[in-house]
């Protein structure tokens, strides 16, 4: 088994690694032991987080320009209020199943995010997640899911179905407003608390079926 020097040598030079891969690409990482607190710079395309990354920084990559396509390598625990929040031309994130909190805000004004699958352990959905990500089609979420937050999903203008799971009891106000292409959403009888104007201003056709 390895010594904690050995250990903590290990992991210098993991962080040592990443920071010159990311040099490679123009970018910039701040890292504190094993959070993730910032990167700045210009990504062209693809960008990778190691496994050795356990959580992000608030805003850690807000307003990155050029980022297209993100995967997190599975280790990552946790990400922080506005991860992502402001990237124009984000369009995939491949989240880790060791992922258990996605903060507020975390995909805020994504407007090229396309599809994304929650991860498993993820239980709530905190406010204005994935709002104003107008081109988000198609959204997967977890058995386990037990809230979606206020305006978790607000102006989501291209998301045409939802399949709320049957564990979640709280929807917050304003939670799916202005989905204008919403059509179908499948809302559970484990709803204790629904917040106002869920459903407001959704496509005219919207049907609301319960299970």
């Amino acid at each position: 088994r390895p010594s904690c020097l050995e250990a903590v040598s290990s992991m210098e030079e993991k962080i040592k690694e990443f920071k010159a891969e990311a040099e490679l690409l123009d970018l910039h990482v701040r890292i504190d032991g094993t959070r993730l607190v910032e990167v700045t710079g210009r990504v062209g395309g693809y960008f990778e987080v190691p496994g050795f990354i356990t959580e992000t920084g608030p805003g850690c990559f807000a307003f990155l320009k050029g980022l297209k396509s993100l995967r997190f390598v599975e280790g990552c625990e946790k990400l922080e209020t506005g991860t992502f929040s402001g990237c124009p031309g984000l369009e995939k994130v491949a989240l880790p199943e060791t992922l258990t909190q996605i903060g507020s805000s975390v995909f805020f004004k994504c407007g090229n995010l396309r599809e994304i699958e929650i991860p498993s352990k993820i239980t709530v959905i905190e406010d204005d997640t994935f709002r104003l990500c107008s081109s988000l089609t198609r959204v997967r979420l977890p058995d386990k899911l037990k809230a979606v937050g206020r305006g978790a999903f607000e102006e989501c203008r291209s998301l045409y179905k939802i399949e709320i799971p049957g564990y979640v009891a709280r929807i917050g106000d304003n939670a799916f407003r202005n989905d204008l292409q919403l059509q179908e959403a499948v809302v559970p009888y484990s709803i204790v608390e629904m917040g106002r104007d869920v459903f407001k201003n959704c496509s005219p056709q919207l049907e609301i079926r319960r299970r």
